[in-house]
């Protein structure tokens, strides 16, 4: 009995450690994107969906000649200069890139 409790402790602490030392750009961010239509919308997603691994629309508020989106998304890397590309487009007012922890309260 002694023998499963020390070979499960073992297993235990050998899975900890690869998952603590595991440093994953898989973290979540959320994106907000104010843009002054749907044309512009559009194009700023379809950017975006090229540039990371996943992305999920979390709301939308529109207003007459102003959208805010906010996206979470995953990265492809660990890398964000296409935020910068993205504040550039055309219709684009502001993107704002914000790390996320899971709780979104909006």
């Amino acid at each position: 009995m002694g023998f499963i409790a020390v070979f499960g402790s073992v297993v235990i602490g050998a899975v900890l450690l690869v998952f603590v030392n595991r440093k994953s750009h898989l973290n979540p961010y959320i994106v907000v994107i104010q843009c002054e239509g749907h044309e512009s919308e559009q194009s700023a997603k379809e950017f975006l969906e090229k540039q990371v691994k996943r992305m999920t629309v979390k709301s939308k508020m529109a207003q007459k000649g102003a959208i805010e989106l906010n996206l979470e998304i995953r990265l492809k890397e660990d890398n964000t200069d296409f935020i910068n590309i993205l504040s550039e487009m055309k219709g684009v007012n502001s993107a704002v890139l914000v790390s996320y922890n899971g709780d979104y309260m909006g």
